[in-house]
Formats: C-alpha cells, sequence, structure tokens
C-alpha cells in the first residue's frame, strides 16, 4: 500500500479537543472526511451490533469499528461495501465537502 506523505496515522491523531467523532480538529481535509464518514456511519448503524452492521456491508466487524473510531483510513472498497449495504450514500455530500473545504482553505 503506498505510503501517505504529511498524514497522521490515524484520523483520530488530528482531534484537538472533545471526542471523536464529534471532535473539534486540527486542519486536514482528510481527517474532516473521515469524521463525517464515522458520523455517517454511526447514525446508519445505530441499535445494531457491529457484526450485524459489518454481515450487511460484507466486511469485517473490526473495519466497521476501526471506521466509527477514527483508527484507519477509509478506502474505496470499504466505503462502497457500506453504502450498498446500508443502502445509504455515507461519504460526505457535495455540499458537506464544499463546506469542509471552505474550512480548511480559511483556517491555512
Amino acid at each position: 500500500m503506498p505510503r501517505r506523505r504529511d498524514t497522521k496515522q490515524r484520523p483520530i491523531d488530528y482531534v484537538a479537543s472533545g471526542d471523536w467523532p464529534h471532535a473539534v480538529l486540527e486542519p486536514s481535509l482528510a481527517a474532516a472526511y473521515a469524521q463525517e464518514l464515522a458520523r455517517n456511519l454511526r447514525q446508519v448503524t445505530e441499535g445494531m451490533t457491529l457484526r450485524e452492521a459489518a454481515h450487511l456491508a460484507g466486511l469485517d466487524p473490526m473495519t466497521i469499528r476501526a471506521l466509527l473510531n477514527g483508527y484507519t483510513w477509509a478506502d474505496t472498497v470499504s466505503v462502497a461495501k457500506l453504502e450498498l449495504g446500508f443502502d445509504q450514500l455515507l461519504w460526505p455530500g457535495d455540499d458537506s465537502r464544499r463546506a469542509l473545504l471552505r474550512a480548511q482553505t480559511h483556517s491555512s
């Protein structure tokens, strides 16, 4: 797997204050996307066990846990499986991405 430059090990490593996934983050568009994905995933899996959520998405329960807790960066295959399994768009939508991009641009 290619190494990321100028990216911390995990999305949660960008937390400046508060608790993931509702924390205030250090400036990082990638971490902001991961946080939004975690929020969306948390919403659609509410009331489910990790095993139930993983079964629906065709993923390992620890992958779901890692994404929810900001312990790993999402890959496109996992996002696609999650969206198909839950029949929901989980990646930040256009409006969210525009707002996150504006916030990052103005904080730099």
